[in-house]
């Protein structure tokens, strides 16, 4: 089945992967050919430490904030939905590939990184993390980080930057780190 037919048919495979039509295709060049990818995986998951996970609120960057005029209720149906979309296209996807990950002799850690300022609607939003990880200071005032100074831009970005390198460096996770980036490692 390939995506075209998921795109086509968002009633029969579900609105998420209707949304989402981007990510590997399987039997192009270096994967293998659909069908044959759980073979593939184990073969080289004893090989590979992986670092996967998700912001808190992925989702709302692809929902409309909803007029406060609706009032509350609005706001928790808004709410769920943010919370239902992170967690079916975000969070239980990764938790899913590191599940088969270690099934497979691999060494896998999830994370749940929190960003921006409560208040914010984009708070912890899909894409958030690049203004952290950027370190450029034209994120400063933009949306997706609006209530957040400098400062706590800069410490927050400069944490998480020195675990992620860390990791790839190394392989090892800076647990110590983990408050200050506000990324709960798993």
């Amino acid at each position: 089945m390939g995506w075209k037919l998921v795109l086509a048919n968002p009633l029969r495979f579900g609105l998420y992967p209707a949304m989402m039509p981007f990510g590997t295709q399987y039997g192009h060049f270096p994967l293998p050919t659909f069908g044959r990818q759980d073979d593939s995986w184990a073969g080289v998951a004893p090989q590979i430490e992986i670092l996967v996970g998700h912001n808190h609120r992925e989702s709302a960057y692809f929902l409309p904030k909803p007029p406060s005029t609706l009032g509350k209720v609005a706001r928790q149906v808004y709410e769920t939905l943010v919370a239902r979309g992170t967690q079916d296209i975000y969070r239980r996807p990764a938790e899913h590939f590191a599940h088969r990950h270690r099934a497979t002799g691999g060494k896998a850690t999830t994370y749940l990184l929190r960003t921006g300022h409560p208040l914010n609607h984009l708070s912890g939003a899909h894409c958030t993390e690049l203004g952290l990880l950027s370190a450029d200071p034209a994120w400063q005032g933009d949306n997706l980080l609006a209530g957040l100074n400098g400062d706590e831009l800069e410490h927050q970005g400069a944490v998480l930057r020195a675990i992620w390198a860390e990791f790839a460096r190394s392989g090892n996770l800076l647990h110590e780190l983990a408050s200050q980036a506000r990324i709960e490692l798993g």
